[in-house]
């Protein structure tokens, strides 16, 4: 029965989280390997925000989407690419929460241009493009939001090596590749803790602080997207059509059928779990005083 068992949600659901995540990094990193063999170059971008205690998660969401739209729109943006090369990209959204710092939404994004770049390979064009994105990025986050950045921080640019495709497209997938582990469901060392984390956290003590934290993350995640790709660059890497993350969570698995439930016996059992909870015992007889 189509939806019984997935329901797509990457942001909420483990199940679902790590099926969807781990179809998706195989993708990525089938990307990056197929630009790397046709001479191309993939940077790793991490874009990130200031941000504190307290600051609601959807509006730092809000204002994240905002910048990245920013710098991947408009006249502007074709001149960037048409400069310094570049093809598309793949972009992820990860977010974590730290008690001293409150939530922590950024980006990573694989950026595909048409040759090697690095601070050996291209050493000019890997630091007239670092330069260029930072730029773009940090003036909309001042002057539309007010957040003033420093250009030496907020964004890191990292030239990815052919032999770290696989592990690229793991990373950028992250977020639901590894919650769904059961050794990432507790807190880092560093204070941050993933959704997943937070929410094992709280079914784990009931601190409503932590609870709170997971109602504020459902209702903000709702419908966002946890993987995006460029316009026309999964055509020219052959990736076909991108799947939504709940046609990738009802993709047939595979394995060993071990049981079937034909609709009328499903509809029987779904009536009786929803049904009050009866008593086993016969109920008490009641006495009149004759029989006293």
């Amino acid at each position: 029965m189509a939806g019984l068992q997935t329901c797509g949600n990457v942001w909420c659901c483990p199940a679902c989280s790590y099926k969807v995540r781990v179809k998706r990094a195989f993708e990525i990193a089938l990307a990056v390997r197929r630009h790397l063999d046709r001479g191309g170059g993939v940077l790793h971008i991490v874009v990130t925000m200031p941000h504190r205690a307290g600051e609601a998660l959807a509006d730092l969401w809000s204002i994240l989407s905002d910048c990245w739209a920013h710098v991947t729109s408009g006249g502007g943006w074709k001149t960037f690419c048409d400069r310094h090369n570049v093809a598309g990209y793949v972009r992820a959204t990860e977010v974590t929460h730290s008690w001293a710092s409150g939530w922590h939404p950024h980006c990573h994004v694989l950026l595909f241009v048409d040759r090697p770049m690095s601070p050996v390979e291209n050493e000019d064009g890997f630091y007239a493009l670092r330069k260029a994105i930072r730029n773009r990025w940090c003036t909309r986050m001042a002057g539309m939001h007010g957040r003033t950045m420093s250009t030496e921080f907020g964004i890191r640019v990292d030239p990815v090596k052919a032999d770290e495709a696989n592990g690229a497209g793991q990373y950028l997938t992250k977020v639901g590749y590894e919650m769904a582990m059961v050794e990432t469901k507790v807190g880092c060392e560093d204070g941050h803790r993933t959704p997943f984390a937070i929410a094992h956290d709280a079914a784990q003590t009931g601190d409503m602080a932590d609870i709170n934290l997971i109602r504020e993350w459902v209702a903000a995640s709702y419908r966002k997207h946890s993987i995006s790709w460029s316009q026309d660059i999964r055509r020219t890497l052959g990736l076909g059509v991108d799947k939504s993350d709940e046609e990738l969570a009802n993709e047939d698995p595979g394995g060993e059928t071990v049981a079937e439930i034909d609709r009328p016996l499903w509809a029987l059992l779904a009536k009786r779990a929803t049904e009050p909870e009866r008593s086993s015992s016969p109920p008490s007889k009641s006495t009149t005083p004759a029989e006293q």
